[in-house]
């Protein structure tokens, strides 16, 4: 059955404010899981053989930095996998999913992580889906297309100042959503809130907000370092 726009934002926001790679490994090494996300559980096994074959040398720096490694690499990939399942989990109501983003992302950081996933699973759908997994669900390419226009809506004063690799994460969005509009498999509806994503995001690059708080000031013990896009 349908799960409403705010629990799905709360579970989300959970995911990427609270699970760490532990958590990860221990999920996706469930045979029930794995075969599923073969590629996260086999790095997740990876890391369960590196912890447990060189306890002794966890203090030498080729032991951490294959640690660190591996585990931003699985952080990496587990929320892209998470995400793709929430947002590909039914057909959301706009004005709703826009209220509980704006209710529910409580600071800048979280807004920034999830408009650089939902970037990359946009460009990993790329008009070419998949089954939806749950009846009454979505593909990834809609689904991704929904949230970032909902999150568009919500968070647009936000997301003018975030940058990554020495760019603006906005121009990645408008790369992305340039990208999909080429794809012929898209629906008419998906096209229109593409098309409304792009007019948007290009009528606030001429705009300005300098009474808005800079996100460094406004981000919480929290961080996109945590992820490695």
């Amino acid at each position: 059955r349908d799960i409403p726009e705010q629990v799905l934002i709360s579970i989300l926001r959970f995911v990427l404010r609270y699970v760490e790679t532990d958590d990860f490994v221990t999920y996706y090494s469930k045979e029930s899981v794995s075969g599923k996300t073969s590629l996260v559980a086999r790095l997740s096994k990876q890391y369960m053989e590196l912890i447990a074959k060189v306890p002794h040398k966890s203090d030498s720096q080729q032991y951490v930095d294959e640690e660190k490694n591996l585990a931003s690499r699985i952080m990496s990939l587990a929320v892209l996998d998470i995400t793709s399942k929430i947002i590909t989990y039914s057909r959301c109501n706009h004005s709703f999913l826009t209220k509980a983003m704006r209710d529910g992302l409580k600071s800048n950081a979280e807004v920034e992580t999830l408009l650089i996933t939902l970037s990359k699973l946009l460009q990993c759908g790329g008009g070419h889906d998949a089954m939806v997994s749950f009846k009454g669900g979505t593909t990834l390419s809609v689904g991704a297309v929904e949230w970032i226009s909902a999150l568009t809506d919500a968070h647009l004063g936000t997301m003018l100042k975030i940058s990554l690799g020495g760019g603006l994460v906005i121009d990645r969005i408008q790369s992305a959503v340039r990208s999909a509009l080429a794809q012929s498999e898209f629906s008419n509806e998906a096209k229109e809130m593409l098309d409304h994503i792009e007019m948007v995001t290009e009528h606030a690059d001429t705009m300005t907000d300098e009474s808005s708080p800079s996100l460094r000031e406004t981000t919480v013990l929290y961080s996109t370092e945590r992820l490695a896009f």
